[in-house]
């Protein structure tokens, strides 16, 4: 196996990088080599590795780090590359050659043990050449692939492991960047990582957060940290999943359970709960039970499932009840197949035990019902069963849909907010067995209790604790929005029917990066995820960078001005259903002041660094962002821009490409196209070559043989222009490349002038 990672040295105008092909288990020491060999350094100066986090240093033999850290030979790639966004290499702590390493994808298939150089872009800098900021023509040399991967062949790398104190940096690395995305991105990445973190502590970990996690749903764990002996039985179970996922099993939710006899009853099982738990059953159920002694509430408990059984209706699905029911007509010492979501809602609710079988294997699981369980489970009619359901279903898909288009509402304006829309009165009772009862028993639904007694219902990928703290920050003093019925969201009425700024997102993503209909759900709800929480247009695009290739001028401009309409018209949570700029319009505060354009303090100083509109004050960004936005543009607006060039901290391409699109639009086609030329000449970007070309098009359709040596103030003269006559069928941007490589024209061979 090998990696595929892309090394850029940051701050280069246009930018140099290198794509790298890297055999698998090689040192930080062996990438260090090869990087020497591909960027053609010669090992005069000091070196290190570092991460997003700053936890972890990686230096050179012989050295050592400021904090944790470990030398580069004793230290693998494997072990981090694969969980850091990116690693910085930095050489040379005088003239500061900063390259940013990204993992970009795994090649199974290669077997080799020297690296390769796949693609280039830039010539290579000399040796003590002063940096970035003050490299000239004189200080590069011309970048030979051919001649690089003879002298990256020819040193054969052997495989390499991390020793333990390595193994263990990259652990605590990991915790670090996996806790900072889940702050981010809720718990649905969490899931995600249990696929691909490596054994070991950090899997352990993480692990125990998902499924603790599941627990919590259902158990309490007191201020003491002890759990109730129904939590425990209930964590050796969830123990049981952690070990099948460790080991990558199929289904590993799903046991095999063996039917035992009975032992205890209801009560005795609902007495090996805290008395919090007892006590939060007692209030969802509507009981008064502020002064119940501990078999109070067990006897105010027991009295609903007697007089109300049909109450279990809301704690299992119409599925899982029917499951139950099968499970009860299983003889004794009987097999049968069971969901553990099924089982620990039986744990939770007192009418049964579940505990791993030690002596058969780790597969199978013993099930013993209450005694009383299956006089209470069958004591609920047929008809009963269905018209609870029914009613359940409703409920669901009303409450469902106030949650999709709020994602996060406190209780009271949860009830407030289903009455009048629905126009449907609910009792305070009802209400709280549903909400709390049914939908805490839920996995698709967060309940988060405040400490000033206020309680929140929210999506499983919201953070409640980040809306919460920006409602804090952007000082929110109005009402939650009131949307009208045919303005819900709903799985038949999705975001993107409703906001067109995500329609065009998905357009796009489909035309650039040829998505299936799974990518493009997976990538779209995603985005849509981060926006909820209140994230920037920073964020947004950084998390697409970790995804696609944004390298172009044009793609970044393009997916900037598409991030910032989505960031400002897309409603958010932490704006009580506000978007941006309906809560702008409502209030003093302009749409910049509410985390439009920040970015995480943990890359504060990166992107002081960076040019590009990251660059820009948040005001300048969003003025730029209006101005972009228009179909059409004046005068004003290219002075506009001119003025925002002039005011740059530094030249920005990006902003010099949309100069070039203001004047455009302004019907300047000559100084859009000249602004176009100097561009290129300055960054040799594809992207603008691209432009540059369909200009050309544009204006022999519109102008025929127009003379164009006018247009060129700053250059020679070319002679007569002759006009232009295609002797083939034109080649559409999105059409099959001629090639026969099967990408788009626009991904392949066009601006390389093969098919002119």
């Amino acid at each position: 196996m090998a990696y595929i990672i892309k090394v850029t040295i940051e701050n280069t105008h246009p930018p140099v990088w290198r794509r790298i092909l890297i055999p698998d288990k090689i040192s930080f020491g062996d990438l260090h080599g090869i990087l020497q060999t591909v960027f053609g350094w010669e090992e005069e100066h000091m070196h290190d590795f570092t991460f997003p986090s700053g936890s972890v240093e990686i230096v050179q033999a012989g050295e050592k780090p400021y904090g944790e850290g470990a030398s580069e030979d004793s230290v693998a790639v494997d072990d981090f590359l694969p969980h850091s966004r990116w690693i910085r290499y930095t050489y040379d702590f005088g003239d500061d050659w900063s390259h940013k390493i990204v993992l970009e994808k795994t090649d199974p298939e290669y077997k080799e043990r020297y690296a390769k150089v796949l693609k280039a872009k830039g010539d290579n800098f000399n040796e003590d050449s002063g940096g970035v900021y003050c490299t000239g023509d004189d200080d590069r040399n011309p970048f030979s692939m051919e001649k690089v991967n003879v002298a990256l062949e020819a040193h054969k790398i052997s495989e390499k492991k991390s020793d333990r104190h390595g193994e263990d940096l990259s652990r605590l690395l990991q915790l670090g960047e996996v806790l900072k995305d889940n702050s981010r991105s809720g718990k649905r990445e969490m899931e995600q990582m249990l696929g691909t973190l490596y054994e070991g502590l950090l899997k352990e970990q993480m692990m125990q957060i998902f499924f603790e996690d599941r627990l919590d749903n259902f158990f309490c764990t007191e201020a003491d940290g002890s759990r109730s002996v129904r939590a425990q039985v209930a964590d050796a179970l969830t123990g049981c999943v952690r070990d099948r996922v460790r080991d990558s099993k199929e289904n590993a939710e799903r046991f095999c359970v063996n039917i035992h006899e009975p032992v205890v009853t209801v009560r005795e099982m609902l007495a090996e709960l805290s008395g919090r738990e007892l006590s939060d059953y007692c209030s969802f159920l509507s009981l008064e039970c502020e002064e119940y002694t501990k078999e109070q509430c067990i006897e105010a408990v027991l009295r609903v499932y007697r007089e109300e059984p049909e109450i279990l209706l809301y704690a299992f699905t119409e599925q899982e009840f029917a499951a139950l029911q099968k499970l009860l007509e299983i003889p004794r010492g009987r097999s049968y197949e069971a969901d553990m979501l099924l089982l620990l809602k039986g744990i939770t609710l007192g009418i049964m035990d579940v505990h791993p079988n030690k002596e058969l294997d780790g597969n199978v699981v013993k099930l013993s019902f209450a005694a009383d369980a299956g006089t209470l489970l069958r004591g609920i009619p047929e008809e009963e069963i269905r018209k609870r359901y029914g009613e359940i279903s409703a409920f669901d898909d009303k409450i469902g849909s106030l949650l999709l288009t709020y994602s996060v509402l406190d209780a009271g304006a949860l009830k407030a907010q289903y009455e009048r829309v629905f126009r449907q009165e609910m009792d305070e009772r009802t209400f709280r067995r549903l909400v709390y009862w049914h939908l805490r028993f839920q996995a698709d639904i967060q309940i988060y209790h405040e400490e000033d007694g206020m309680d929140y219902l929210a999506l499983p990928q919201v953070d409640i604790g980040l809306v919460l703290g920006q409602r804090e920050n952007y000082g929110v003093s109005v009402p939650y929005r009131r949307f009208r019925k045919k303005e819900l969201l709903s799985d038949s009425h999705s975001y993107q029917d409703v906001y067109p700024a995500w329609k065009e997102f998905e357009q796009y993503l489909c035309d650039d990066f040829e998505l299936d209909d799974e990518e493009l759900a997976f990538w779209s709800v995603k985005e849509y995820g981060l926006v909820q929480n209140g994230v920037s247009v920073v964020e947004v695009l950084e998390d697409l960078e970790d995804g696609f290739e944004l390298s172009s001028i044009v793609d970044r401009t393009t997916y900037w001005e598409i991030i910032t309409g989505i960031c400002l018209n897309t409603p958010i949570p932490a704006l009580m259903g506000y978007s941006r700029l309906e809560y702008s319009a409502m209030t003093d505060r302009q749409p910049w002041e509410l985390g439009l354009y920040d970015f995480p303090d943990s890359d504060r100083q990166l992107y002081q660094k960076e040019d590009g509109l990251f660059g820009m004050e948040p005001q300048q960004q969003y003025g730029l962002y209006c101005i972009a936005s228009k179909e059409h543009n004046s005068a004003s607006d290219v002075r506009a821009v001119q003025k925002m060039i002039q005011k740059a901290p530094c030249e920005l391409p990006d902003l010099t490409y949309m100069l070039a699109i203001t004047h455009l639009k302004n019907n300047e086609i000559d100084k859009a196209e000249r602004v176009l030329r100097r561009l290129y000449r300055g960054t040799k970007d594809e992207s603008i070559a691209d432009a540059l070309e369909m200009f050309s098009e544009v204006k022999q359709e519109v102008f025929g043989g127009y003379r164009m040596e006018n247009l060129w103030e700053d250059e020679e003269p070319v002679g007569e222009v002759v006009p232009f006559r295609r002797d083939r069928a034109k080649i559409g941007r999105n059409d099959p490349c001629p090639c026969g490589s099967g990408r788009k024209f626009k991904k392949c061979c066009m601006g390389k002038r093969i098919y002119d």
